[in-house]
């Protein structure tokens, strides 16, 4: 230790005198006792002596979470602080810095990486775990640093114990941040009515975590930000965020994330039009906005609030917006962005993007202007801050919620509480442990044994006890009992061991559930890998799997990396996987330690070999393993999947998609969504012309666009490398809305058979369950809001079914945010398929088997560009107004 002593250099002559005086003790006195104390002294001084070398460096922890808000159950970022000691000889000392935390088995998973620590300065470094699922403010924790030298790691340095603190985010609750104020996002926080019941306007609650600060608070690594649905960057400069977190942020986009930009009012921080200014430039816009200045905030009302005007017809506040497509020919829209709102003059302020499987979209009106923070009443009396949620973000996001405020229901519930909904509705875990952990279960292989186990237990008590005697017995032969004890043990020993010898499996297996998802590209068939591509077509695959080990000992897990043109460091994860809510339970006597290095978290996984298996968990994108043809949906170049206007101008899809997957599909479902989107919510006509204080029933909870579903028989199998044509007439369809209500929603509203899905359930509930964690966002939302009496706008209301659906797991499976847009969605299942991605386990690959379930989507261009409620046409590609 560059000749540093690890004990005080003053301890072996302290000792040393202890042990004389010990011994002058002993010799002379009656120095039993004194002795001992002695003995203790030194034993104490040594343990000193250890926590002074602990001391060569502090560490501690500040930060829990996203600004302290963490999930049980999931990957969980924390940032550490470690300090060297003034007293170290040395400068500057590699060091390793790990967070330990208990896996499914027990084990202890030592999550850790390396950084360089500098003498009394502290140094920051973010690590990441998973949570267990039951994890609250009790849970402990200890955190270590380690000299890290070679590639390998030495002598302790410090150590602190540490608790996750109070900001648990409860399961079943989605996460949204912003970098700066939420600009409006917080409205999606179910509100209360008098007496603090809760207005179940969505099926879970939703927690915004506002006014995170950059660069300090961003994680940096993907899976830090793994809990968030969406990111706001409503405020602050991004140059500050440096090279690791833009690749971070990069690659959980890439990965099914969502980043919003909001632009500022002056300036241009994100150089929109200009080069070198941002890591994120090859993402962004070539060409810069229109900035149209002291824009009168009426203007823009109708895209951001469910009234369209102020009570006092004379107030006048303006606002600066960003066009980026006008009706006069203006335009910088780069063919990979699509409009998702205009104002009614045809501007329009919001464009999104798909990069990978995740998207980003940039909102031309400052969310953090003081002017949208704190407005007049508008014409109901209501006072508030724009924008509103279920107005604004819900097109944006793929939303389908209510969004009132407190003080709207406060206002309600003053008037007529009659309005609100007394119903209870049934609540449905459709994301729970129970939906994998039933379909990986390589319980049965241990079952067996231990079955033939105790069947030879038994017989072996039997016949060496009561029924070896009383045979000896009726024959006399009672003398010769020992013997034929000992005679039937050799016998059964001799049967028990050919029954292991027999029995024992000494192969590996691999049980899986995955979901597949690839996409084509907007408007074209499938395109072969690009290497000059910032966006390469890929896969992704998220899997939970049970593996089997056979003997004792070490085994090398590895999720080999994928090679990507485009894609430098992709960092796939591999790790240990706990069923949520209440996790397994289980925990092995001999438990190990299990080093994670998170800068290479899927390339080599260390686990200890019990013959018997283990729950694990990979994230991955990448191109197919063996067992998969191209592992893909395509569109046939020669008749490909499009929308073209019928007779009456209404949309039709036409086109052939090829199955070359390699393996035949079943259960297949198709969702097509298509325009034009219905107008936006608005508040219900109110006594004496004015306006409510509520939605109409009628736009309460309505999708974001029209869309219909159907599906293929139940015994109807799509082969490899067949073609099925999409052109389904109209009356095998039915409308998306009806088909989610009927399908998904209005069974589950049943207690009875929402119980379902905590035990052991259907091959048909686990594939609803599924299918619900890819639509959540569109499920029909509760039915919070009725009107007093039969009115017309009752009476012409759809029917709701009273189901309040909760997620412990799959958040991350959602696709409603990428069906805003026209788009097929094609779901099917392979049944005993190899896994998608690589796997090897002891240096050689493994393909398992399992169930997968494919989720391929393909974007469609418009066929028109609708005409919006002002009189005139909308910007194209999906707008509304």
């Amino acid at each position: 230790m560059a000749g540093r002593s690890r004990f005080p250099s003053d301890f072996r002559t302290m000792s040393g005198g202890l042990s004389r005086w010990a011994g002058g003790v002993e010799r002379g006195q009656r120095g039993g006792f004194r002795a001992c104390f002695a003995i203790l002294a030194a034993l104490v001084l040594l343990g000193t002596g250890a926590r002074t070398a602990l001391a060569d460096a502090e560490i501690r922890m500040v930060q829990f979470g996203l600004a302290g808000q963490y999930r049980p159950g999931e990957l969980t970022p924390a940032r550490f602080e470690v300090t060297l000691a003034e007293s170290w000889p040395d400068a500057a000392v590699p060091a390793w810095v790990q967070w330990e935390v208990p896996g499914d088995d027990g084990d202890i998973l030592e999550h850790g990486r390396p950084v360089t620590l500098n003498r009394g300065r502290a140094v920051g470094v973010w690590l990441y775990a998973f949570t267990p699922p039951l994890t609250d403010d009790r849970t402990r924790w200890t955190a270590r640093v380690f000299e890290y030298r070679g590639g390998l790691r030495g002598a302790e340095l410090g150590a602190v114990r540490f608790s996750p603190g109070g900001g648990s985010v409860p399961l079943g609750t989605a996460v949204m941040a912003s970098v700066g104020p939420h600009g409006g996002l917080a409205q999606y926080a179910r509100p209360r009515a008098a007496g603090g019941a809760e207005i179940l306007s969505a099926h879970e609650e939703v927690r915004t975590i506002a006014n995170l600060r950059a660069p300090d608070e961003l994680p940096d690594l993907w899976f830090g930000y793994a809990m968030l649905e969406t990111l706001l960057w409503s405020s602050g400069d991004p140059a500050l965020l440096g090279t690791d977190r833009v690749l971070a942020l990069r690659e959980w986009i890439r990965r099914g994330g969502h980043l919003v930009i909001s632009l500022p009012a002056s300036g241009n921080p994100w150089g929109l039009g200009e080069t070198a200014r941002t890591e994120l430039e090859d993402l962004l816009l070539r060409r810069a906005p229109r900035r149209d200045e002291r824009e009168p905030l009426t203007a823009l009302l109708p895209i951001l609030a469910r009234g369209t005007a102020f009570a006092d017809e004379r107030f006048v506040r303006t606002v600066t917006v960003h066009v980026f497509r006008d009706r006069a020919g203006f335009d910088v829209i780069d063919p990979a962005w699509t409009p998702v709102l205009a104002m009614p003059d045809g501007r329009v302020p919001v464009i999104t993007r798909s990069f990978g499987f995740g998207r980003l979209t940039l909102v031309g009106v400052d969310l953090s202007d003081p002017n949208l923070l704190a407005v007049p009443p508008l014409r109901n009396g209501l006072l508030g801050a724009l924008p509103h949620a279920d107005v604004f973000w819900n097109p944006i996001l793929g939303r389908r919620q209510d969004t009132p405020t407190g003080a709207e229901i406060a206002a309600l519930f003053e008037r007529d509480r009659t309005r609100l909904s007394r119903l209870e509705p049934a609540m449905v875990a459709v994301g729970d442990g129970a939906v994998i952990e039933q379909e990986i279960n390589l319980a049965a292989r241990a079952g067996r044994g231990l079955l033939v186990s105790l069947l030879l237990f038994i017989a072996y008590w039997v016949l060496a006890g009561p029924a070896g005697f009383f045979a000896l017995r009726t024959r006399g032969l009672v003398r010769h009992a020992w013997l034929a004890f000992a005679v039937t043990a050799a016998l059964f020993t001799i049967v028990a061991w050919v029954a292991v010898v027999l029995l024992r499996e000494n192969r590996v297996e691999v049980r899986h559930l995955t979901v597949l998802d690839g996409q084509a590209r907007r408007g074209a068939a499938d395109e072969p890998p690009d290497a000059g591509s910032v966006d390469p077509p890929i896969l992704r695959a998220r899997s939970w799997f049970s593996l089997y080990t056979p003997g004792y000992g070490p085994s090398v897990i590895e999720l080999p990396p994928s090679s990507i043109a485009g894609v430098p460091t992709p960092l796939n994860l591999l790790a240990s996987w706990t069923p949520p809510p209440r996790g397994s339970g289980q925990a092995y006597p001999n438990l190990s330690r299990i080093p994670v290095d998170l800068r290479r978290p899927a390339e080599r996984l260390v686990l200890p070999s019990r013959s018997t298996s283990t729950r694990l968990t990979a994230w991955w994108i990448g191109y197919p393993a063996a067992g998969w043809k191209d592992a893909m949906l395509r569109s046939d170049p020669a008749d490909p999947v499009r929308m073209e206007p019928d007779a009456r101008g209404e949309p039709r899809l036409r086109g052939r998609i090829l199955n070359e997957l390699g393996h035949a599909l079943a259960g297949v479902t198709f969702i097509w969504v298509h325009g034009p989107p219905p107008p936006p919510r608005r508040y219900a006509p109110g006594p004496g012309g004015g306006d409510d204080v509520v939605t109409t029933l009628r736009q309460s909870g309505q999708a974001i666009r029209p869309g219909a579903a159907w599906r293929l028989d139940a015994t109807a199998i799509w082969a490899p490398g067949e073609g099925l044509t999409v052109d389904v007439p109209a009356e095998m369809r039915s409308t998306l809305e009806t088909t989610i209500l009927e399908r998904y929603v209005r069974p589950l509203s049943d207690r009875s058979l929402g119980e379902l899905f905590g035990s052991a359930m259907s091959d048909e509930r686990r594939r609803m369950a599924l299918e619900m964690l890819t639509i959540f966002g569109m499920l029909t939302p509760p039915p919070w809001l009725r009107e007093p009496s039969d009115t017309t706008t009752a009476a012409a209301a759809p029917a709701r079914a009273a189901l309040l659906a909760r997620r412990n797991l799959g958040q991350e499976l959602d696709l409603s945010s990428r069906l805003t847009g026209p788009a097929l969605l094609v779901i099917g299942y392979v049944d005993g398929s190899p896994l998608v991605h690589p796997l090897r386990v002891r240096g050689e690959e493994v393909r398992g088997s399992g169930r997968t379930m494919v989720r391929w989507l393909f974007p469609l261009e418009e066929i028109t560009a609708p005409t919006g409620a002002a009189g005139g046409p909308r910007a194209g590609g999906g707008a509304t107004e």
